[in-house]
């Protein structure tokens, strides 16, 4: 993201210079498609102190990346369920974020794991759950056993319709 980190961006590369790793670190900022370099991460960090839904993590799930994430407000411990889907750590505790991100480097979440989690959030999954509270679960050809009882309970309850009369003088087509 862009956050506070713009004012220590300068800082952070000259770190990573000194540090010798800054061929393998990257702060890619705001990008419109995030997902070529999720894909290519070893570890994806959060360290918010807010946060949203957390939809980074998400993406960063859906494509096999390891998670560590600050345990902020809102998100992060829902999405990574309590830090069984990656490693959550204190707000503000920079030893223990840098210990979190040592310990997914030395042993990462099982790519395919971390997908099927981040799947959980999808679009269509949401759409169904929506579509579950207002509608019921769906029978098997597909139509909500609900939306089904209640046509049928309507048919019950009213006679079926008078069969068409001919009108005197009208010729059939």
């Amino acid at each position: 993201g862009s956050g506070e980190q713009r004012e220590n961006r300068g800082k952070l590369a000259r770190l990573a210079d000194e540090l010798g790793i800054h061929e393998d670190f990257t702060m890619p900022g705001f990008k419109v498609n995030p997902y070529p370099y999720l894909r290519e991460s070893a570890v994806f960090v959060l360290s918010s102190r807010f946060e949203g839904f957390g939809n980074v993590l998400v993406e960063a799930m859906l494509t096999g990346c390891s998670v560590v994430s600050t345990d902020c407000p809102s998100g992060p411990a829902e999405i990574l369920r309590n830090g069984e889907f990656g490693r959550l750590v204190p707000v503000n505790d920079e030893a223990s974020l840098a210990d979190a991100i040592c310990q997914t480097l030395d042993n990462p979440y099982n790519r395919d794991f971390l997908r099927a989690r981040g799947r959980v959030f999808s679009v269509e999954r949401a759409v169904e759950s929506y579509r579950q509270v207002f509608f019921g679960p769906l029978s098997p050809d597909g139509l909500s056993r609900d939306v089904i009882q209640l046509d049928e309970k309507r048919n019950a309850a009213s006679p079926p319709p008078p069969a068409p009369q001919a009108v005197p003088g009208e010729a059939r087509k």
